[in-house]
């Protein structure tokens, strides 16, 4: 209506418009064209599973055409402005619960053991005796926590780089060490490791 009022050109104004809304709802920015608008409606509505679902769709079709689960080596192809939009995304709409740099901050507490950050973010459960984990057990996707209350780190699940989806939610040591040396070389604000942390 006020475009067509003064008569301004269509282009400036839509620009302006999603600057707007990318302040307001937060930025679905990315380097190799994908569309994040879907995603932040969906997390916006706090419709978790779905944006889980919709964060799996993301990175298969950007890293994985024929759909086949993503490994270490594939994941670190994600452009670092891609990991950002989806880590600022969920950051943004879980009041800094849930993202990739959630994750990290576990992953970095649990002395870089990626057993001990499966358990930390709720994706696998120790069984033991006397604080002693004997075993462990890995929870089926179906099984994962898809609520504000879900425990940090626990979203979005990496479903991208598994192979079975309904029997065991098993990620693999390699892609959570990958990953995580992804997300340091992408996020440089994150603090320097301590010596503790290795």
């Amino acid at each position: 209506m006020a475009r067509q009022l003064w008569e301004l050109p269509p282009d400036p104004i839509q620009a302006m418009e999603q600057e707007i809304t990318a302040e307001r709802y937060g930025p679905i920015a990315s380097a190799q064209g994908a569309d994040y608008s879907r995603l932040r409606q969906l997390l916006w509505s706090g419709y978790w599973e779905m944006a889980d679902q919709e964060t799996e769709r993301l990175i298969l079709t950007a890293l994985s055409p024929e759909l086949s689960p993503i490994d270490g080596e594939t994941i670190i192809q994600l452009p670092c402005l891609d990991l950002q939009t989806l880590d600022a995304l969920w950051s943004r709409y879980s009041q800094g619960r849930f993202g990739f740099v959630a994750q990290y901050d576990i992953y970095r507490q649990a002395h870089r053991r990626a057993d001990e950050f499966l358990q930390g973010v709720g994706w696998q459960q120790g069984i033991g005796i006397a604080n002693v984990n004997v075993l462990t057990r890995r929870k089926a996707y179906r099984d994962l926590q898809f609520d504000a209350q879900a425990p940090a780190g626990h979203l979005p699940s990496w479903r991208w780089g598994c192979d079975a989806l309904e029997d065991t939610y098993t990620v693999s040591e390699r892609l959570v060490e990958t990953l995580f040396a992804h997300v340091e070389k992408c996020m440089p604000d994150l603090s320097p490791p301590s010596p503790l942390d290795r």
